[in-house]
């Protein structure tokens, strides 16, 4: 098992989840997805131990 902290990130921007991936991985344990459903699955399947509470707001 990892000591490191399990960090889920959702976005719907594929290169936002990888730039978030490839930043933070040597330090973190991290999931990515795509959309709500995945990062449910992701959540449901995995002990997450912090979440990415970000919203976009579109015009």
């Amino acid at each position: 098992m990892s000591d490191k902290i399990h960090v889920l990130y959702i976005d719907d921007e594929d290169n936002n989840l990888k730039s978030f991936r490839a930043s933070l991985r040597k330090d973190f344990k991290i999931f990515t997805a795509i959309d709500a459903e995945e990062g449910l699955r992701i959540a449901k399947e995995e002990e997450i131990h912090v979440s990415s509470p970000i919203s976009e707001c579109q015009d």
